[in-house]
């Protein structure tokens, strides 16, 4: 793991080679040990999720780690953060369904549960409009919360779906992806899954997709810069339009802040733009 350096590289002063504190003849574990083995713990969850890789930075790391929704960018005037911060919260908090009678007179009410575990949901918009960094942020959110997720490419997902035909290590990633808790597949659109003119590549994708989105019913969100109908005239159409339109009419994110827009960002941008180029 290059993320994080050897605890004998950033141990503090205090503690032994081990990490450990003698106080009144006991060994203590010392507060950079319990830091570095909590950091530990959280790369290799985030690397299990598809949200770091062998090629992510400390800063990477840290980004997710201390994510949170207010370091979106931007108006938000869809209210996608307020909703998809709810998400989260009520994740796993049952509801109250009231029950009526022929005459629309509420009788009862039944307890159900979250109807966020089975949501499945679109996210779309333009380049550059914070669609990936908020689902991936979200995603680390759940993962510590206790929650499988799963963040991939369309494209990426297709070639393990190939592979976990002859491959035993594809085909429990496979299946560790089908079960996850939350997924999330970025870069859903014909160009950048590069199809192939036989259609074979879109076909192997659908029977697999269907059982995740129609049998499993765990919750699936999708990132897109077409719009549902976009999708639908695409190469992609025939066979996933429908089926996303139809699964997904309950959730839908059209993301419009641009990342650059933003005098807040710019400001950032500036900021370090003259801690690179500055004399």
């Amino acid at each position: 793991m290059n993320i994080i350096k050897h605890y004998s590289e950033i141990k503090c002063k205090d503690c032994d080679n081990n990490g450990f504190i003698i106080k009144d003849g006991i060994a203590v574990k010392c507060e950079c040990r319990r830091k570095y083995e909590s950091e530990v713990k959280a790369i290799n969850i985030l690397m299990n999720s598809g949200l770091l890789n062998n090629d992510s930075t400390y800063n990477d790391f840290k980004k997710l780690l201390d994510y949170d929704f207010s370091s979106y960018h931007g108006k938000d005037e869809n209210g996608n953060i307020k909703k998809i911060k709810s998400y989260c919260e009520q994740f796993d908090k049952p509801r109250e369904k009231p029950i009526y009678d022929d005459e629309e007179n509420m009788i009862s009410v039944e307890t159900v549960p979250s109807p966020f575990k089975t949501l499945h949901c679109y996210v779309y918009g333009k380049q550059g409009t914070q669609k990936s960094t908020v689902m991936r942020g979200m995603l680390a959110i759940m993962a510590r919360r206790g929650k499988n997720v799963y963040y991939i490419f369309a494209k990426d997902l297709i070639s393990i779906i190939f592979d976990a035909e002859r491959n035993e290590d594809a085909d429990k990633l496979l299946k560790y992806i089908q079960n996850a808790d939350i997924l999330v597949i970025d870069e859903f659109d014909e160009n950048r899954i590069c199809l192939w003119n036989s259609g074979y590549k879109e076909k192997s994708l659908i029977v697999w997709l269907k059982n995740r989105l129609e049998m499993i019913r765990k919750s699936t969100w999708f990132i897109s810069n077409y719009t549902i109908d976009e999708l639908k005239n695409s190469k992609l159409g025939d066979l996933y339009g429908d089926l996303i339109d139809r699964e997904t009419i309950y959730g839908r994110f059209e993301f419009k802040d641009r990342y650059f827009d933003d005098e807040n960002s710019r400001k950032e941008v500036e900021k370090i733009m003259d801690f690179i180029w500055g004399d």
